[in-house]
């Protein structure tokens, strides 16, 4: 058997913005890593990692955990202003619209959801939508 030369692509990572040989034209990331953040700094997720040397492990990692569970801002239950029922696409697409909701996706399998911030879209049987809005 013959390997298969492969031609390389230099490539801008589109997070850390280094430079890369891509194997594939159309890679985007240098790194599984850059792309896991370049997701969460697009979707405003905070991940923390930090490393402990073995023997401070369980006193550490208590520690911290409690430090980061005091700045835990507290959730206030969201009141539910608005549910309702919708059969017609074009009519749930109108309504969400002219509530301000642009960015939105209609799930295509029964009980497939769609969460926003204040917003879920739940399909139902029968080609229905439930839809919820939250303040």
């Amino acid at each position: 058997m013959r390997k298969v030369k492969t031609k390389k692509v230099l490539v801008e990572c589109k997070h850390c913005l280094s430079s890369f040989e891509a194997i594939r034209s159309t890679a985007k990331f240098c790194s599984s890593t850059c792309r896991s953040q370049f997701w969460m700094t697009k979707n405003k997720q905070k991940v923390v990692t930090f490393m402990v040397p073995q023997e401070h492990e369980e006193d550490f990692v208590r520690s911290v955990k409690q430090l980061l569970d005091s700045y835990k801002p507290k959730k206030e239950a969201k009141k539910i202003i608005e549910q309702k029922v919708f059969e017609d696409v074009d009519e749930l697409t109108q309504y969400l619209k002219g509530l301000g909701f642009s960015n939105f996706r209609l799930p295509s399998i029964l009980h497939g959801a769609f969460y926003d911030n204040g917003l879920m879209v739940k399909k139902k049987p029968e080609n229905t939508w439930e839809v919820r809005v939250s303040l």
